[in-house]
């Protein structure tokens, strides 16, 4: 579960076309299977306005940077509305662009640190246990809601791209 992000208008390379989803893709080998993914994969890190994906752990950290340091370039609905599964987005570059900056800045003042985590009682063990109460050991687990700047920094390319986004 997470959240699926498309661009409403990305640049592409052009001539490249997006794999489209087999219809008979149960039935494919896995071979096939593995070969459509690669392809689909292959396309998206070269169309990297196209598409974003966020767990639901590192989507809500995600927007709680953008209501921190892009309320002022969405509105109230839209800023409520990218918390849901339902298509909310900005729909145009611009904005994209200045949500970019604005979350590179706030990378930038954060220097060093591994990532961006929500205060939470359910953390997460180095082996990727789940984890609350009295086996949440603050000092050897993490937020279960926390985001690392490399996804981040997709995220930037991606809005760079996008042409405005809807998140599903």
């Amino acid at each position: 579960m997470g959240f699926d992000v498309y661009g409403k208008n990305p640049v592409m390379v052009e001539g490249m076309v997006e794999p489209e989803w087999p219809e008979d893709f149960g039935k494919l080998s896995d071979e096939d299977q593995s070969d459509y993914f690669k392809k689909q994969d292959e396309f998206r890190s070269l169309n990297e306005g196209n598409y974003f994906r966020a767990s639901i752990w590192s989507w809500r950290p995600i927007l709680d940077i953008i209501c921190q340091e892009c309320s002022h370039l969405l509105d109230g609905d839209t800023l409520e509305g990218l918390g849901c599964n339902d298509g909310h987005g900005p729909d145009d570059q611009e904005t994209c662009t200045e949500m970019a900056e604005c979350i590179e800045k706030f990378v930038a003042v954060a220097g060093e640190s591994e990532g961006y985590s929500l205060p939470s009682e359910l953390r997460v063990k180095g082996d990727g246990t789940l984890v609350t109460g009295e086996d949440a050991d603050w000092d050897k687990t993490q937020s279960a809601y926390s985001v690392d700047w490399d996804h981040l920094v997709r995220f930037c390319k991606f809005l760079r791209k996008c042409g405005g986004f809807a998140a599903h």
